[in-house]
């Protein structure tokens, strides 16, 4: 086998193509490199672009969250100043020194339930769980953090 690559070597010396060889060589050698390299670019890039449709996802996402919230927190307000009413009426009613009247049962039957707002964190979990730095904004993701860690307690 030594023999093999020995007469190999002698003929491509003693032909002159040793050298041809050696660029041909390195010029497949820097080709390789270069498609590596851009291969990594390629991906690089396509990588930051599922980020950001992420990032955009994920705050398309939390925005529809705080708009839930905000509906939500807009009929528990209206239905807590309706039982404030009626509460009211109540002790109009008996600060008027009125008798017992069968039209404000349906004032009694608010005073049962006091409304307390919900509201909806799925979003704002899963930006956690992926990492607060995917949102490049940093006054964005601030306020993110504010409304879900500080406000919304």
């Amino acid at each position: 086998m030594i023999n093999f690559f020995r007469k190999i070597r002698q003929n491509l010396i003693s032909e002159g193509k040793m050298m041809k060889y050696l660029k041909y060589a390195i010029g497949e050698i820097v080709l390789v490199v270069i498609g590596i390299l851009i291969a990594l670019q390629v991906n690089n890039w396509n990588n930051e672009r599922k980020l950001r449709q992420t990032e955009t996802d994920l705050l398309y996402s939390i925005r529809d969250n705080l708009l839930a919230s905000k509906y939500n927190l807009e009929a528990n307000i209206a239905y807590n100043e309706n039982t404030i009413a009626n509460f009211e009426r109540i002790i109009n009613h008996i600060d008027s020194g009125l008798q017992y009247d069968s039209a404000l049962d349906s004032s009694y039957s608010f005073l049962s339930y006091w409304s307390e707002p919900s509201f909806t964190y799925s979003s704002y979990e899963t930006l956690k769980s992926m990492g607060l730095d995917i949102i490049r904004n940093d006054s964005i993701r601030l306020g993110i953090i504010e409304i879900y860690e500080e406000i919304f307690p």
